[in-house]
């Protein structure tokens, strides 16, 4: 079923939507706003289909974002910035209906466990306070991240990096067995801690696994420094 389709088919959306209760974000290109079930979303450029139907994702889980984002302060005890979030879930089955300026949107909203949803927030906030040297909070969510199975090489990578230098490339060749990361920043982020310590082929193995595009442009590199130490290694066997 086409875009086309599901905005004939879908005629009491905007009716529903309560823009009085309604959570607001704003992107470079979008305005998202959120009411229970049904979300909205406007934007002054054309845009492709799957770009409106993200659009229409994004905007739909703003509820569950901020409960989520809740449920991390309450349990760490912690103010923390609403920025930078995470959350994963799967939309399905959408629903959309176009009103002026805004197309109205629901769907099935599948979401991903509890416990991963509010360890990645963890671990997200975590990269920003040491980023931003807040302390105060770096050390409570590593504690909380340290405890969550899906965070917990995550915090091993936070750590290394803080640590600096031999000591924190030992910490990772010690404790890093089995390099599965909930955030593919902490994937980057470990890579060029070890890159910049010579470690080119642990390196490599972190980011192997990451789709990201700047993965990719890192392990580009990586790569590259790694066939050139590699053979000056050899060279000097002769």
């Amino acid at each position: 079923m086409n875009l086309q389709i599901l905005l004939l088919l879908s005629q009491s959306l905007a009716a529903a939507f309560n823009p009085e209760s309604a959570i607001r974000e704003q992107s470079a290109s979008f305005q998202y706003e959120a009411s229970a079930d049904i979300a909205r979303v406007s934007s002054k450029i054309h845009v492709s289909d799957s770009v409106l139907l993200g659009a229409c994702r994004r905007a739909l889980l703003l509820p569950h974002k901020k409960k989520n984002h809740q449920a991390l302060q309450t349990l760490t005890g912690l103010t923390l910035p609403e920025q930078p979030g995470y959350f994963q879930a799967d939309v399905s089955s959408f629903q959309l209906e176009r009103q002026q300026d805004w197309i109205y949107c629901t769907g099935q909203v599948a979401l991903a466990p509890e416990a991963q949803n509010l360890a990645g927030l963890a671990m997200a906030q975590a990269w920003s306070a040491l980023s931003a040297k807040r302390h105060e909070l770096l050390r409570p969510l590593l504690k909380f991240t340290l405890d969550q199975e899906a965070t917990y090489n995550d915090s091993l990578i936070l750590i290394a990096i803080s640590a600096g230098g031999t000591k924190g490339v030992e910490q990772l060749k010690q404790h890093l067995l089995e390099p599965e990361f909930l955030l593919d920043v902490s994937r980057f982020k470990g890579a060029e801690f070890l890159q910049d310590a010579g470690e080119f082929e642990l390196a490599l193995g972190l980011l192997e696994p990451c789709r990201r595009t700047y993965c990719y442009s890192q392990y580009l590199e990586l790569d590259e420094h790694w066939q050139q130490a590699s053979a000056d290694n050899l060279k000097s066997y002769f």
